[in-house]
């Protein structure tokens, strides 16, 4: 395995969402989930915004994932 140095400070926000965003479109698609089906307009169209389940969902995930980057020795720094 090469030298790659992974920074341990990051912003865990960024990568914590992208993540949860990712786990939430693959799982919802695996389960026969349509993406469309994960979104509700507000004012209308003027602002998309996931469902209640679906940010439910994602919450969860980010969280998850939050605690994970936390326990292998990452921080959070603001970039």
């Amino acid at each position: 395995m090469g030298n790659i140095k992974i920074k341990k400070e990051l912003n865990l926000v960024e990568l914590a969402s992208e993540i949860a965003s990712v786990m939430l479109f693959n799982a919802t698609q695996q389960s026969g989930i349509k993406e469309e089906d994960l979104f509700e307009e507000e004012n209308d169209g003027e602002l998309t915004t996931y469902t209640e389940e679906a940010q439910d969902l994602f919450n969860k995930y980010y969280d998850e994932i939050w605690e994970y980057l936390e326990n292998k020795g990452f921080k959070h720094v603001n970039s």
